[in-house]
């Protein structure tokens, strides 16, 4: 298949693989003028000879397959008088028409510099009366061809000289013409250049254009195809899966499963029915094949991703599709017991392979029997996959130095050798493309190429005592895992097609969301791997003799039993699945699909609040109203879902219906965001623009302000003059410590404040001859004195101020703690929200998600509270002692930090400086939490908070168990720390106990019964073990305790998994020590694998069999190192990407109760 171009439409260029060039569609291709300038253009179809010259030949490409050729010339003459463009008259190439579009000068940026040249696709009905070269809206829009093209400017004496450029296009509804924005500089189309020796290509003011084509069967439906508007179902009757960041390799392995159809219909035996989505993997994976099979667009995997227990994050690394794989059938295979479909996966995917060691001359035979999921196979070396399934059964001497250890028989020659005892219905086969490279000390890819065939028989890999022989073991190819890149990242997709339709197989390529045609030999052999063969080097811009390693090659094969395909790709039917799985996806799909409507239509509406003088009667805070800031007084407002296009008279009369009102005694007022940024009436509207439309004034104000605001205005305004100014009046109750607006006045700039005395006393209420005292609110934390027998205009008021007024000398029962009205709005600028939560005490164990703690109380505190007054208020919350109760911060992504203050004196705000604040403090205000402990806080802030993992399975060094954490004291042993520790952990624990502290995964010490704790660092990972060997916990004399750790890649610097300690015996040799290692950690089936060293200070000295281990010659800083590969990691190399503290992730699924 050939290379699509790549396209990039906002620059008007194209590029293509086999030569960089300047490549526009034509601007304008309509109606063409009168072809005054041309001569009538030939056309020929390719059983005629081409004009002799040096212009360029068509590219060979042998996957291409020429459904026709042919070439038109086109005489161009007066070229000089040509104003803009010409169009050539319709010419015919095979079953398809097509004209040429020229611009002697250029078009749009290449005007004045270029020649423009182009190609169009000319539909049939239109060809005929050559009325336009664009299709007609009427023709069908999913027809496309594809067409090589090579456009000449020749000199029409000397066609030899000329200038030639080569482009490859498929023409289609969207995109029917195609060609040169810069096909020639007009300096050599008029002046010639070095290679036309001066030559030019415009002769007496003429040239000749031709246009050779050349039509491709189009043979899967894609070819060159830019995939914009690509529709998968409609084109392969199959969706893709969406790809959340880099999840394409769970997506390959998701459509070979979905695929396979035996397990897809034991997985719809799983009873769900009572599961969630997000919480089940099962039900999950159940509605994601359901979307498969019956949507018609991509489906999405964030529910199974989530029933996981993934983060976002998580979704963003890219992992090892084999190594999911593995993970995933041990879910499903857990999920799958106790229901009708137990069992599923050991008899679609689980193979049996025997590894055999045999001694040569003693009558002894060690065989070991291993299930496995996919066979890893090595590609290294080898030029075929039978090659390679020859190397996996390749029989091994052990002789010499590396003679076999045989029970009651001490060293003896032996032979070594793996035969299968049976192979799965559903082969996966694993190519092993990463190794560490020791050159670059790195792990590497391998791209070497490795040929596998489309069918297979394995029936002479089968033990001879194998249940299957007999049995034909022919296994044909159903699918094929690529991955494009190196070691460090890249992308997958997967080959599948339908064995059993032989030679007419269609093959597509999933890759996320696209479902694309393929051919057989894109889909295996152009996997392979290797160096590129030749047909692919036009494919790629370079000479045919270079070559180049492919990075894109097959990962994974997926073969399946010749004799079990009837029953693999069984036929499932809607009535196979279970109804509620269509049910409930078909519900929640109508629901999306309403909510998306709603959005649209959200989108065609404006959120009006209608503000009243009710609602501003009772704001108590700055400015007017206050929608969004939790830290301040919140405002209720008529909320009001009105159309764009509505009349400010139209939703008059619908406030006014709703108010129990005639419309004529209502106006609306705006409000603006003044430079100072505070919230004040701006204009009303009045009637002669009341027929403007709401959005009119949304967007006046939508820049300005979060919410589109209108203060409906009742009575009253019939005074208003556009020389009165509009006042609005907010009274100070100070024994309440109460604010609120209590109204407006219209008054003349040249009134006083002293002549609204009767107005506002009314207002409130308020006696004759009472004094006032009047504040202007400028701003928050500007409250300016105004003086009472100064004009409105001298205290410099204007329409939409505040004035803020109250009793000059208030008669009050007790002093009060805010008198003035600017001892107020201080005070309320050091308001903060607070929501309180509850957690459990620290001594439990056990730490909660915060995200589930129940709400006590949410509440304004000022900042300048006492941080002791808090704790005291939280106490009586939660009936404790205020001593023995701790405060936490709780950030946006729900971590705790703990509230120390820095003074016994401190305040909120002061205890907050020392800790780091959530963003959206000044609007959201904070979560705290609270918790009461069982010892003072002082006590507890003296001890050391560690995170202990409970040692349950001592054999198992790969497993983490339980933790906890704990609060360690200064006098704390393993002994005293028992009875504080969870239940499930003192149930786990017998006598003598043992905690090891580690770091990067090695021993830093250990301790044991009264041993104090109190060095143990709170950064180290820290492990309790019961039940020790009371030998480890006193060696005998000469004997020696030593630490055991693992590490992967030859690199002691790369430890993994738990260290632990380990008894030497004097005298014993190397060879028995590990058998005895071996039985402590449960005899490892891969144990002979791993590799044995003394490690000191990083380096490490191999031990061998004869050697023996002693207290005398071993140093204090001395451990057993086993190399062994790392469990957590991809076992083929391509590890997940680092996180940000440069820890390197392993796919783990994490089950839930439900899951």
């Amino acid at each position: 298949m050939y290379t699509p171009l790549a396209r990039h439409k906002l620059t008007g260029r194209m590029t293509e693989d086999i030569s960089m060039t300047d490549v526009d569609p034509p601007t304008e291709l309509s109606v063409p003028m009168e072809v005054s300038h041309s001569s009538s253009g030939t056309a020929s179809h390719s059983n005629v000879s081409l004009p002799s010259g040096g212009a360029m030949s068509f590219p060979e490409n042998s996957e291409l397959t020429v459904d026709s050729e042919g070439y038109f010339q086109w005489r161009l003459n007066k070229v000089s008088e040509i104003k803009t463009k010409e169009y050539s008259s319709v010419f015919r190439v095979g079953k398809h028409c097509w004209k040429l579009l020229v611009y002697p000068t250029g078009n749009d940026q290449h005007e004045g510099n270029s020649l423009s040249l182009y190609v169009a696709y000319v539909p049939e009905d239109e060809a005929k009366g050559e009325a336009a070269v664009s299709p007609s809206l009427s023709q069908s829009s999913d027809w496309a061809v594809c067409a090589q093209i090579i456009l000449s400017v020749e000199n029409i004496e000397r066609p030899e000289i000329c200038f030639s450029k080569y482009t490859q296009h498929r023409f289609d509804a969207t995109e029917a013409d195609w060609g040169f924005g810069a096909f020639c500089p007009l300096k050599t189309l008029h002046e010639g250049d070095a290679n036309s020796q001066g030559t030019p290509l415009i002769l007496n003011d003429s040239m000749f254009i031709t246009a050779r084509i050349r039509i491709i069967k189009d043979e899967t439906g894609v070819l060159w195809h830019n995939f914009i508007n690509y529709n998968s179902k409609q084109v392969t009757g199959f969706v893709g899966l969406a790809n959340q960041g880099a999840t394409c390799y769970m997506n390959s392995l998701l459509q070979s499963l979905y695929f396979t159809n035996a397990f897809r219909q034991a997985l719809y035996l799983i009873p769900t029915e009572s599961d969630v989505p997000s919480e089940s993997s099962a039900l999950a994976l159940q509605r994601i094949f359901w979307r498969l099979q019956f949507s018609d667009v991509p489906v999405s995997t964030q529910e199974l991703t989530r029933a996981f227990g993934w983060d976002t994050i998580e979704s963003f690394i890219q992992s090892d599709v084999q190594e999911f794989s593995r993970v995933l059938m041990d879910e499903l295979e857990r999920r799958m017991k106790a229901t009708k479909a137990e069992g599923t996966i050991e008899k679609l995917f689980t193979g049996r392979v025997r590894n055999v060691i045999s001694c040569l001359n003693v009558p002894f035979q060690s065989t070991r029997t291993e299930s496995f999921y996919d066979l890893q196979l090595t590609i290294k070396g080898m030029r075929t996959l039978e090659e390679s399934f020859d190397n996996y059964v390749r029989e091994e001497m052990l002789q010499g130095d590396n003679k076999y250890h045989a029970e009651g028989h001490g060293l003896q020659d032996a032979r070594r050798f793996v035969e299968f005892e049976a192979f799965p219905p559903v082969l996966h086969v694993h190519l092993e493309r990463y190794a560490f490279d020791p050159k670059v000390m790195a792990t590497v890819k391998i791209n070497d190429r490795l040929e596998f065939p489309l069918s297979i028989s394995l029936d002479k890999y089968l033990a001879p005592d194998s249940p299957q022989k007999g049995q034909s073991q022919k296994y044909v190819l159903q699918g094929v895992f690529v991955h494009s890149g190196d070691s460090h990242g890249g992308h997958y997709y997967v080959y599948i097609h339908d064995p059993r339709d032989g030679e007419k197989s269609k093959w597509f390529r999933f890759d996320d969301t696209k479902v694309i045609p393929a051919s057989r030999k894109e889909a295996v052999e152009d996997t392979f791997g290797g160096v590129a063969d030749e047909d692919l080097a036009p494919r790629m811009g370079l000479r045919s003799r270079d070559k180049f390693r492919r990075f894109t090659n097959a990962y994974m094969l997926v073969y399946i039993r010749e004799s079990d395909l009837e029953n693999i790709l069984c036929p499932i039917n809607e009535e196979d699945i279970p109804a509620y799985i269509g049910t409930s996806v078909r519900a929640e799909d109508e629901a999306e699909k309403a909510r998306r409507l709603e959005k649209q239509q959200q989108l065609m509406t404006i959120k009006a609040h209608i503000l009243t003088d009710k609602h501003l009667g009772e704001h108590g805070g700055y400015d007017l109203f206050n929608f969004n800031n939790h830290n301040f007084p919140m405002t209720s407002s008529t909320v009001s879902r009105v159309r764009r296009d509505d009349t400010v008279l139209s939703l008059k009369e619908s406030v006014a219906k709703d108010m129990g009102i005639e419309p004529s005694r209502l106006r609306f007022w705006t409000f603006a965001l003044r430079r100072n940024k505070t919230v004040r009436l701006d204009e009303p509207i009045g009637a002669e623009d009341e027929n403007k439309t709401l959005a009119h004034y949304y967007s006046r104000t939508s820049s300005q302000l979060p919410q589109f605001c209108l203060y409906a205005e009742v009575d009253g305004f019939e005074q208003y003059t556009k020389e009165l100014f509009c006042v609005l009046f907010k009274f100070y109750d100070p024994e309440h410590g109460i604010i609120k607006i209590v109204g407006k006045l219209y008054v003349k700039p040249t009134a006083t404040l002293e002549d609204v005395y009767p107005q506002l006393r009314e207002m409130v209420g308020l006696p004759k001859n009472v004094k006032l005292e009047f504040f202007e609110e400028v701003k928050a934390m500007r409250i300016d004195v105004l003086s009472p027998t100064k004009s409105f205009a001298e205290n410099q008021l204007q329409t939409g101020d505040i004035v803020c007024f109250q009793l000059a000398h208030p008669v009050l029962p007790h002093e009060v703690k805010l008198p003035k009205v600017g001892d107020y709005f201080r005070d309320l600028h050091t308001m903060l929200f607070i929501r309180l939560k509850h957690l459990v005490a620290v001594e439990s164990g056990t730490q909660p998600d915060p995200s589930d703690l129940a709400e006590i109380i949410s509440a304004r505190i000022s900042l300048n509270t006492p941080f002791l007054e808090l704790t005291e208020a939280v106490a009586g919350k939660i009936k404790a002692v205020a001593t023995h109760v701790r405060l936490y911060l709780i950030d946006e992504i729900g971590d705790l930090t703990v509230l120390k203050p820095p003074s016994e004196k401190a305040t909120l705000e002061e205890t907050l400086s020392h800790v780091s604040l959530p963003s959206n403090i000044a609007t959201e205000g904070l979560t705290i939490a609270c918790e009461a402990t069982m010892m003072p806080v002082a006590e507890l802030d003296s001890m050391k908070r560690i995170r202990l993992t409970l040692v349950d399975e001592p054999e198992n060094i790969d497993q983490a168990g339980e933790e906890c954490i704990v609060y360690i004291g200064v006098k704390d042993t393993p002994n005293s720390l028992v009875s504080r520790l969870p239940t499930t952990f003192q149930n786990a624990l017998e006598r003598p106990i043992r905690i090891i502290e580690s770091h990067n995964n090695r021993v830093i010490r250990d301790y044991i019964e009264d041993d104090s704790l109190a060095s143990i660092g709170e950064t180290s990972t820290v492990y309790i073990e019961g039940g020790v060997d009371p030998t480890e916990l006193d060696p005998p004399r000469n004997h020696l305790v030593i630490s055991v750790f693992s590490y992967a890649a030859k690199e002691p610097s790369r430890a993994h998994s738990r260290p632990f300690r380990f008894l030497l015996r004097p005298s014993e040799p190397w060879r028995l020590t590990k058998k005895r290692l071996f039985t402590r950690l449960g005899n490892p089936p891969e144990a002979d694998k791993w590799t044995f060293s003394i490690v000191s200070y990083g380096r490490a000295r191999v031990i061998g069999d004869d050697d023996i281990l002693a207290s005398t010659t071993l140093g204090p800083h001395d451990q057993i190192g086993i190399g062994r590969p790392d469990p957590s990691a991809s076992s083929t190399g391509l590890k997940s990407a680092p996180i940000s503290s440069g820890i390197e992730r392993s796919i783990k699924i994490r089950s839930s109760a439900k899951n």
